[in-house]
């Protein structure tokens, strides 16, 4: 009825929903268009926000959020490396936080940059040697078209399927 969506739409057993997922991200300075109404969410903290969007997305929009969320909001690099461990994420997360450091760097932000640093150098080395998307469920021909084959995809096996430019305007715009 509502489009798909990788979170469920109704709260479960406390479970993270769709609304939870929009709510926080327009909370944390990234809003996005839902055709879901959003009535019913709750912000989540920075580290579950991220970790549920590398984990369940299978929204490019979404992830490409993630560095503007990370410029904006402090991280707890202790919290944000043990959950992702937990939650078998540990290259998602290290590329994302070395991502939005290099955004960072080439923007001129100066905010949470040791937090990333410290969260990345934490998590690597990463142990897995099949190359990921970091987007779920896009299509082959997408995922290539999206591959940069530079040092971070290299280092942490990760495809980013997102648009770098587009996220450093963003950036820039803050």
């Amino acid at each position: 009825m509502w489009g798909n969506t990788p979170y469920p739409l109704e709260r479960n057993n406390g479970n993270v929903t769709h609304h939870d997922i929009y709510v926080s991200l327009e909370h944390y300075g990234y809003p996005l268009i839902s055709h879901v109404p959003l009535e019913q969410g709750r912000v989540l903290p920075v580290e579950t926000l991220v970790l549920e969007i590398l984990d369940k997305t299978t929204h490019i929009r979404e992830a490409e959020g993630i560095p503007i969320i990370l410029s904006r909001t402090g991280v707890s690099p202790k919290t944000l490396t043990a959950n992702a461990r937990r939650r078998g994420l540990t290259r998602k997360t290290g590329y994302i936080c070395e991502l939005a450091l290099r955004l960072f760097e080439e923007t001129g932000i100066t905010e949470n940059r040791e937090e990333l640093k410290t969260a990345a150098d934490e998590l690597y080395p990463h142990n897995e040697d099949e190359e990921i998307a970091l987007v779920q469920g896009l299509p082959a021909e997408l995922v290539e078209h999206f591959r940069q084959n530079d040092y971070l995809e290299r280092k942490w096996g990760i495809v980013g399927c997102v648009d770098y430019s587009s996220i450093k305007k963003l950036l820039k715009k803050r």
